[in-house]
């Protein structure tokens, strides 16, 4: 697996965008209401993956740039919204955009925070935004009192690999404070609940990059785990997979 963090969903690119979970529409309404989100705000979607949360904006009529390095993701948005006017991709890295001083009204980051180097990242999104400007950290979680399916993937996806303590903690309370430049920003969870069937349980099992993908040592272990989980929970060859969006968003100072 590659040290370069932002080489590492290369290969799962496909099934990312395919089975991860889209972000819900109701993001706008929380913006709108909580952070005053206008038509004119320009928004930096950073570590945009494959657009799905780029996508909310770009069909909401927001000017969006979709800032992501890794080519095989950024094709993946590119492809999506290509019908979208106000959709611009930038091949940047985080630290790095290429925008201009105080171009953009919001950044949003959704769940790539952990990857970021946070230093220059932040350093960078301090000059990007306009003076007020908002900070958006969003993450598509499951439910951990759901139960039933949605716990044992969890339980599957946790043996094979979890993220490190210290990446973990980059998208903790603490770190937060130091993003945000504050103590004092907001919180929204939006329920997001996603249908699957076989093969999209599957896609959304390999899309995580700390997973063995075919081929490699614990493959067919978990797969043959996910199976019997599936078959236990799945109502006529589909499961429910309990996420919920969660959003912390603020002006970053």
């Amino acid at each position: 697996m590659s040290t370069d963090h932002t080489q590492r969903f290369t290969t799962r690119a496909g099934v990312y965008a395919a089975c991860r979970p889209t972000y819900p529409p109701t993001v706008l309404d929380v913006l709108r209401a909580e952070c005053g989100l206008a038509p004119q705000h320009v928004i930096a979607d950073v570590g945009a993956g494959t657009g799905l949360l780029t996508e909310v904006f770009a069909r909401g009529g927001y000017r969006v740039y979709g800032v992501e390095p890794n080519a095989a993701m950024r094709a993946e948005a590119e492809a999506a919204l290509a019908g979208c006017a106000g959709y611009t991709s930038l091949p940047s890295r985080a630290e790095a955009t290429g925008l201009a001083d105080g171009s953009v009204d919001f950044i949003t980051v959704a769940s790539a925070l952990h990857w970021f180097d946070p230093a220059p990242t932040q350093a960078e999104f301090r000059r990007i935004l306009r003076p007020g400007g908002v900070l958006v950290i969003a993450y598509n979680r499951r439910d951990a009192e759901a139960g039933g399916f949605s716990a044992a993937f969890d339980a599957i996806r946790n043996d094979y690999g979890a993220h490190s303590p210290e990446l973990k903690a980059r998208r903790g309370d603490e770190a937060l404070k130091t993003w945000f430049g504050h103590a004092d920003w907001r919180r929204a969870v939006l329920p997001n609940p996603q249908e699957h069937d076989w093969d999209g349980v599957v896609g959304l099992m390999r899309s995580y990059s700390t997973i063995p993908d075919k081929g490699q040592s614990g493959y067919e272990e978990w797969l043959a785990r996910l199976r019997a989980a599936f078959d236990q929970h799945a109502v006529e060859g589909r499961v429910t997979v309990a996420h919920a969006c969660g959003l912390s968003y603020g002006p970053m100072v």
